[in-house]
């Protein structure tokens, strides 16, 4: 299938193929304060937390531009 013809919306939910999309988005500056967040240690993975734990490091909690889906 060419990249130029591709629509999400056709993949069916239940397909044995799967894709990524690598795209260049831009995202304008003034939405940035919005989707800053306090990154604390109860916000991270299982696995990086057993990581952090193997190579002896902790979390320092701070303010991360992450894009998410929370209530804004």
């Amino acid at each position: 299938m060419r990249v130029a013809n591709f629509n999400v919306a056709n993949v069916p939910i239940d397909s044995d193929i799967g894709y990524f999309i690598e795209c260049n988005l831009r995202y304008p500056e003034y939405l940035h304060d919005a989707q800053r967040l306090y990154i604390n240690a109860n916000m991270l993975s299982d696995m990086l937390r057993f990581m952090m734990g193997k190579i002896g490091t902790m979390h320092l909690p701070h303010m991360e531009l992450i894009l998410n889906l929370y209530e804004h």
